[in-house]
């Protein structure tokens, strides 16, 4: 019982203070989910593998998981047959970033593009269908969302993000892709996407 008592011990140190370079050797296969009808997640949270992943990207600053998330969610986005879109990151406040010194989600979408380039675009004839640009900023600092409630989390997400003032007119009539880590309730979201939309977005 000891032995087993301290192995697990171990195991819950590990994901904190260490960081596995090797978490995505045996990852899970896509396992798409749609919510609300129009926000796609391409893994299941609950999983172990999975949540451990994304956690050592968010929290460890590993930036191997975000490679491999990157490359997968490149890979999703050929095999629908996009039109032209921006790809827009989630952004965090600027004293978040101060916090953990970079955003998971930017690195999320330097993989996408890189890699739709990269390997696709040749084979698809789709060269300049897939755009990166960081257009929104997130203008309230909040607590970490996934410490709360659904109701708390739709409360504290209004108005929380902008679009760049230089960006106003560029965004009119142009499709996005909203990239984001982790998608619970949707609330995040859904006010990036109100916010895009209201300044003449086509479509989020």
């Amino acid at each position: 019982m000891i032995r087993i008592w301290i192995k697990q011990v171990f195991e819950i140190f590990s994901n904190f203070f260490w960081i596995n370079e090797n978490l995505t050797e045996n990852f899970p296969k896509i396992e798409p989910v749609l919510k609300e009808g129009w926000i796609i997640g391409l893994y299941k949270y609950k999983n172990p593998d999975v949540k451990k992943a994304i956690w050592q990207m968010k929290y460890r600053s590993n930036r191997n998981t975000a490679k491999f998330f990157g490359r997968e969610m490149a890979k999703a986005l050929i095999n629908n047959n996009l039109e032209e879109y921006i790809l827009v990151p989630i952004p965090i406040h600027w004293r978040r970033r101060v916090e953990r010194g970079f955003n998971q989600t930017e690195w999320l979408c330097r993989e996408i593009f890189i890699n739709y380039k990269a390997n696709y675009s040749n084979k698809t004839n789709m060269s300049t269908k897939i755009k990166y640009g960081k257009v929104l900023k997130r203008v309230i600092y909040s607590k970490k969302q996934s410490w709360n409630n659904k109701e708390v989390r739709q409360k504290n997400i209004i108005s929380v993000f902008k679009v760049k003032n230089k960006f106003k007119e560029y965004i009119v009539g142009k499709n996005f892709l909203l990239i984001d880590d982790v998608v619970t309730t949707g609330a995040t979201l859904k006010e990036a996407c109100h916010e895009l939309l209201i300044h003449g977005a086509s479509s989020v």
